[in-house]
Parts: structure tokens; C-alpha cells; sequence
């Protein structure tokens, strides 16, 4: 595969040394099979803006292809440790996956644990079958639930799945000879009953999932460990070639989302698996049949477990939704005089200061954190957490006029004020009265219950 190096120099530290991060990249490179085709290179002594950075995302941008992007370690993309995540984010977003090619832990994440938190990946169970894991990864083993259209055989690695290989086929025919949308194969699947390996229908997310899928064309990839034709494949390099760039030329250019925080971030729960639910951005857009384009934005909370099947299913609700429905029952409570004015003085009054900055990592950043490099979560749903978490500790050192009228009326305790502006409070202000109020908010998908806090 397609390898850049991407290089940090800084002459007066013994880690940052070009000659060994550039011998590092071309050993892996050599190891592993992998092409260099360029690098890039920022030093700290004339440059603090990282402008060679910003030429590697141009340089991505404009190629449009994917590549592996080789650090010696995250430490190379920024000195602490939220930046050199959202750094491995981006480049992700971009089509570089990030490797580390110093030391026994190539994934970014495991990496980023290991060097700027106290735990110890060596000392966990979860780890060890990590390492396991990566070890059979190393054999080009199969993990896990195999692709569609695979099986797992005697020997450890994937083999055709003759009763779902011959869709496989059928969905690029489709989509690069028959000049078909996403939306019309999974119409066309539907009709036809063919159906996914839990017997369920076909959605826009499971196509694209194939499309983007190089198992097809028989390259392994997982662990950072990237093996071409380590086993059958169902589609030719070049099929496979043009649904990429179907895929690319439909795509629409990243946009800025809503900055609008999610105000029950943190309270949240699955009433099914007790883990976490987070606030979800998504943009999806579709094709008309007079071959126009429409794109539309949903901000969803969603169980932190979906993606592991074992442990949940499918849960979410609409934001707007459940966060109105939360806002009613709490000025229900407030109205009946069910809330002790004290908890809320309490709860407002230990809420973090977002300009204090604290030498420990965000226990929730940690959280996600160990979760994606634990292979629990998605990149994507990563993303979407770390800017649910981040959204939340901007907002809830924000000071508005609506805050202090709730903080004065929780100094005089008389509420009627707040309840008479009940509908007008902003963001901000009903973030500090839910945090200060909630203890946990457990959701199933028809039904919500909140625990309140008591001191």
C-alpha cells in the first residue's frame, strides 16, 4: 500500500531526531511491503504553525486516494495528548490511516494510552487478547465476524462464502456498470429478498460499507497490519477501483456541522446495556431521480454499545425530542416543588470551569478512548464522542444572562422566574440546571426515567 511519512524535528530532544524517525518510516515501509511515496517534514525550530502538516492534508486532498500515514509515534502530530487524537481524526477523514512504526503497538490509539496515560496496556486482560489478536492478524487470520461474503476456514483465513459472495458481486455490477445509487441497490436487493447475514434488509450504510471494503480484492487489513492477496478475492482491482471513484465523485465536500451542544451529554444511559449514550452529528445525502442531490443533517443520542452486537442493539433517540421531553418533566418537578434547592446550588456549584485547565485527561475523553483502541467503536463514532465531550466542557463555563437569573433564583429560592422563562433559557444555562439536577437519565426506546440527585 501507499505510504507517507510525516516527521517532527526538534534538535534539542533525543525523540525527535529526523535521521531515526526517517530510517523508522523506510524499515516499516521495507517490513511490511508498503510503498513511500513522499514526506513530510515540520521542525520545531522555525516552524510552530506546522506548515508541513497542512501540505500533507493538501497533498491528501488533492489526491484523493487512500494512504497509510507513518509517525514513529503520536507524539509526533502534537505534544498533548487531545490534539495528536484529533490529529489521527482528521487524517483519518482525509484517507491516511495513521501507524505508529516505533515499538511493539502500531495502533495510534493503544499508542496514545500507553504514552500519556497511567495505563498500562501490557497489564490488562483486555490487552493480552488484544495481543492475541494482533498476532493472528500478523498470520492474516481472520478476526471476528468475517466480512459478507467470507467465512472464516480450517486454516484461519477467510475463504468465499458461497451463499453471500455471488451479492457481493451483484452490488458493484450494480454500482459501476449499471450506474445505480445506493439507494436503488438496496431497493433492488430488497424486492429481490436477497438478504444480509443476519437475515435483515439492506441499508444505504451497509452498501457503502461493502464498496469501501478492500477485503474484496483480497488485501487484509487490520492492526495497522495492511497483506494483499492474502486471500480469495470477489472483485477485480479494477472494479473495485471504480466504485472508489464513483464513491468520491458523489461525495460531498465535509461541512461544519452544528455547533449546538447535546445537553443531556454525560447524564445519559441505555436502559438495555447501561452504557453510555452520546450525541450523534450526521450528514447524509442522496440522489434524486432527476439525478439531483439532497443532503440532510440529524442530530440523534445513541447507545455507546451499538456498534458491539454482542453487548446491544440498535438504540437511539432524536435529540430535539428527548431533550424536550426531559425539559418538560423537570420544570414539572420544579413546578410541584419536588426539586431541593440545594442540590441544584450544589450540582451548579461544582461544575467545571472550561478556562481552568487540568494536567489529567478528561476521564470521558479516556473512556472513548480506551473503548476505539479496545476495537469496541468505529472511528466514526469516536469522532462524533470526542466532539459530543468537547461541545460540553466548552459550554458549561459559559456564563449568560439566563445563567444568572437561574443562579439568582437559586440564592433567593424562589423559582418562579426561571419557570416563567422556562422556554426562552438557553443552551448553555439548561446544560448547568441539568447537571446540577440529574443524576442519570436511563432511555429504553419508548420509555425515558430520570434519577435526580440527592445530597
Amino acid at each position: 500500500m501507499k505510504a507517507i511519512g510525516y516527521f517532527y524535528e526538534d534538535t534539542e530532544s533525543p525523540e525527535f531526531v529526523l535521521s531515526n524517525q526517517r530510517e523508522s518510516f523506510i524499515s516499516y515501509c521495507a517490513q511490511h511491503d508498503h510503498q513511500a511515496v513522499t514526506e513530510f517534514v515540520d521542525r520545531k525550530i522555525d516552524d510552530t504553525n506546522r506548515s508541513g502538516y497542512n501540505l500533507l492534508l493538501k497533498y491528501l486532498q488533492e489526491s484523493g486516494s487512500e494512504f497509510l500515514l507513518l509517525v514513529s509515534g503520536t507524539e509526533i502530530l502534537s505534544n498533548d495528548l487531545e490534539s495528536s487524537i484529533d490529529r489521527i481524526l482528521e487524517l483519518d477523514s482525509f484517507g491516511a490511516k495513521v501507524i505508529c512504526t516505533t515499538g511493539d503497538v502500531p495502533d495510534p490509539f493503544q499508542y496514545a494510552l500507553k504514552r500519556w496515560t497511567n495505563v498500562n496496556p501490557k497489564g490488562t486482560r483486555g490487552q493480552q487478547i488484544k495481543e492475541a489478536m494482533m498476532a493472528k492478524a500478523m498470520r492474516g487470520e481472520g478476526l471476528g465476524k468475517p466480512p459478507f461474503g467470507y467465512k472464516i476456514g480450517s486454516d484461519g483465513r477467510l475463504e468465499l462464502n458461497e451463499n453471500e459472495h455471488g451479492a457481493v458481486k451483484h452490488i458493484f455490477q450494480m454500482y459501476t456498470k449499471e450506474n445505480m445509487g445506493m439507494r436503488r441497490i438496496v431497493s433492488k436487493l430488497n424486492q429481490m429478498g436477497v438478504t444480509t447475514r443476519s437475515g435483515r434488509g439492506w441499508s444505504i450504510v451497509t452498501i457503502r460499507d461493502i464498496l469501501r471494503n478492500r477485503s474484496y480484492i483480497g488485501t487484509y487489513n487490520r492492526f495497522g497490519i495492511v497483506t494483499p492477496r492474502n486471500h480469495t478475492p470477489i472483485i477485480e482491482p479494477e472494479t473495485f477501483r471504480m466504485a472508489q471513484e464513483i464513491l468520491g465523485r458523489f461525495s460531498t465536500p465535509r461541512t461544519q456541522l452544528s455547533n449546538e451542544p447535546f445537553m443531556l451529554s454525560g447524564v445519559i444511559y441505555c436502559a438495555y446495556c447501561n452504557n453510555n449514550m452520546i450525541g450523534v452529528n450526521r450528514q447524509q445525502g442522496w440522489r434524486r431521480k432527476d439525478s439531483s442531490r439532497v443532503t440532510g443533517t440529524y442530530r440523534y443520542y445513541q447507545c455507546q454499545s451499538r456498534v458491539n452486537k454482542g453487548m446491544c442493539n440498535y438504540h437511539t433517540w432524536r435529540s430535539d425530542v428527548l431533550e424536550e421531553t426531559i425539559k418538560d418533566q423537570i420544570k414539572e418537578l420544579l413546578i410541584k416543588g419536588e426539586v431541593n434547592i440545594k442540590v441544584m446550588a450544589t450540582g451548579l456549584s461544582s461544575l467545571p470551569d472550561s478556562n481552568i485547565q487540568t494536567e489529567h485527561p478528561d476521564p470521558a475523553f479516556i473512556k472513548t478512548l480506551e473503548s476505539v483502541a479496545a476495537g469496541f467503536i468505529s472511528l466514526s463514532y469516536m469522532r462524533d464522542a470526542v466532539s459530543s465531550i468537547k461541545k460540553t466542557r466548552e459550554n458549561t463555563g459559559h456564563t449568560s444572562s439566563e445563567h444568572n437569573l437561574l443562579a439568582n433564583a437559586i440564592n433567593s429560592g424562589n423559582l418562579s422566574n426561571v419557570i416563567n422563562s422556562w422556554h426562552t433559557l438557553d443552551s448553555n444555562t439548561l446544560i448547568s440546571l441539568f447537571k446540577g439536577l440529574i443524576e442519570k437519565v436511563t432511555v429504553s426506546d419508548d420509555s425515558i426515567d430520570i434519577k435526580l440527585k440527592h445530597f
